[in-house]
């Protein structure tokens, strides 16, 4: 959908694309909500980094979704999907504003972020934090994501000690990688995104994952 009206959004930024877990797009959010951008440029860090506000023109841009996740972008290609905002319109449609905003993610379940309803649809976007939660047994050890060569993306399990699960979703282009998934148990952040059905979290680095105590139960791997 095509905006035509002379509306203004703010927000803060939330997730950039320093660590490549996120490309050629930003994810800003303010009190309401949260919404990703797509640019048509790399290395967005360096002018929209985590903790910057920002103004958004959304005049003659564009509003969609990629699996229910809602993005603000630019024209529409034969497939439908919105187009990144080119870096010659950025600076007339991103007007940057103050950094080192500190946003507190909202500390939630895996059973309410599975559930979609009017309140969490709300949190999409959003920075988000599960208190206690661990990789499951079977892919400790394991890469991050695997290389981009076999999926651009990868996904992997995170559980609650009552046995609930949520996809955390891996970029296989990320710097990380190649790092090997914690064995233990604590509190990890994220965006929290959709794809049709199915709840998604998108950590932005290492530092969102704080794996360090014991296991559900005690177990040791």
């Amino acid at each position: 959908t095509r905006i035509d009206s002379d509306l203004v959004i703010a927000g803060i930024v939330v997730a950039d694309d320093r660590s490549g877990s996120f490309y050629k797009q930003i994810v800003i959010q303010d009190t309401t909500s949260g919404i990703v951008i797509l640019l048509g440029r790399t290395n967005l860090y360096t002018d929209y980094p985590i903790g910057r506000k920002v103004y958004v023109r959304c005049k003659g841009l564009y509003i969609g979704a990629y699996g229910g996740f809602v993005q603000l972008g630019y024209t529409p290609d034969i497939s439908n999907s919105l187009s990144d905002i080119p870096s010659a319109l950025m600076s007339k449609h991103i007007v940057k504003a103050n950094t080192g905003n500190p946003i507190t993610p909202l500390t939630v379940t895996v059973s309410e972020l599975k559930t979609f309803n009017t309140t969490s649809i709300k949190w999409l976007g959003t920075l988000i934090k599960l208190d206690s939660v661990q990789f499951q047994a079977a892919i400790v050890g394991e890469p991050y994501a695997q290389d981009p060569n076999v999926s651009s993306g990868t996904d992997r399990m995170i559980e609650d000690c009552s046995g609930k699960t949520i996809v955390c979703r891996m970029s296989g282009y990320s710097l990380f990688r190649n790092q090997l998934l914690p064995a233990g148990k604590g509190p990890l952040t994220a965006i929290y995104s959709r794809y049709n059905s199915t709840a998604q979290l998108l950590i932005r680095d290492t530092n969102d994952v704080k794996m360090y105590g014991p296991r559900c139960g005690g177990v040791v791997i």
